[in-house]
């Protein structure tokens, strides 16, 4: 029997909300190195003097644990009708990051586990609950490992094993190259802005972002950001895990705009955040030889940052 329409769109809208959403995981195209992110930086203001070069100075050995909450909520039209909004559950994920080795130039190779992958569904709807639970906890134990430049650049990206509905729920994420932050070789102080371009490649889709950062403050160890980040797709057909066989989902359109304070410390290879996006998409699944077509609204808000000890 073939699921309802109704029910692919919110598995095909999970799949896109998870695909757009900036969280700090790493996508698993593949076990195979990852090409290296590039990003197109335009400096618009050098800012305010004393001025400095902005560079990572992580050591060989040094160990850090973090931690990611990512909340969404969706609102969904579907031909004509307003669907109830839908609160997801909120994802939490918790890593241990290692720094294994730093070359000559200062990259520094990090590996990272997940030690827990869970939600918590408090507000969520039961059936969603019940089909992320399995797909995130399946991802608890499994390794990844990358590079990082003293710059930001992120490269050699790739997990080591793990189940096949693992690897379909990373897919279904955001990643550490997405949200790496690319710094100018320029030195700069306090005000300092730029914009890096970059397109970002998950779950068979590719999307476009452009984001700029403005420095509200900046010391030896440490700087803080904010930062608009904007997201854009053309038409283009989606590689969904979440679909069934059969089923072809095509996005029309993905405009997407968010807001964050995002902390930098120059010894630690993740930075903390707090977010709120706002995404509108329209989407069109094809399913038994029927078209639905789907408008949709998220919001999503993603706090991360190191594990507190009590």
């Amino acid at each position: 029997m073939l699921e309802s329409p109704l029910r692919v769109l919110c598995s095909t809208a999970l799949a896109v909300a998870l695909c757009v959403a900036p969280a700090t995981y790493v996508s698993a195209q593949s076990t195979a190195a990852a090409p290296a992110v590039s990003s197109d930086i335009t400096v618009l203001s050098t800012g305010a003097a004393p001025r400095q070069t902005l560079r990572y100075t992580l050591v060989k050995g040094a160990t850090e644990s973090g931690v990611v909450r990512q909340k969404m909520t969706m609102n969904m039209e579907m031909g004509g009708m307003a669907m109830p909004a839908q609160s997801l559950p909120t994802m939490v994920s918790t890593m241990q990051y290692t720094v294994t080795d730093v070359a000559p130039d200062g990259t520094a190779a990090v590996t990272g586990e997940f030690v827990s992958m869970d939600i918590d569904a408090a507000g969520a709807d039961p059936m969603i609950a019940d089909a992320m639970r399995p797909q995130l906890s399946a991802m608890n134990g499994m390794k990844m490992s990358y590079r990082i430049s003293p710059t930001g650049e992120v490269s050699n990206m790739k997990i080591d094993g793990g189940a096949a509905q693992a690897m379909q729920a990373m897919q279904a994420m955001g990643s550490t190259e997405q949200m790496s932050v690319s710094f100018p070789t320029e030195a700069v102080g306090v005000g300092a802005r730029w914009k890096a371009v970059r397109p970002v490649s998950q779950n068979g889709m590719t999307i476009t972002q452009d984001i700029e950062y403005e420095v509200k403050s900046l010391s030896a160890d440490s700087m803080v950001l904010d930062m608009v980040l904007v997201q854009s797709a053309k038409n283009q057909v989606m590689d969904a895990a979440a679909m069934p066989a059969g089923a072809k989902a095509t996005v029309r359109t993905l405009d997407g705009k968010g807001t964050s304070t995002v902390v930098i410390r120059f010894n630690s290879a993740q930075p903390s955040m707090d977010m709120k996006m706002n995404v509108n998409m329209a989407i069109d699944l094809e399913m038994g030889g029927e078209l639905n077509s789907m408008n949709q609204t998220m919001v999503m808000e993603v706090k991360s940052g190191p594990v507190v000890k009590p």
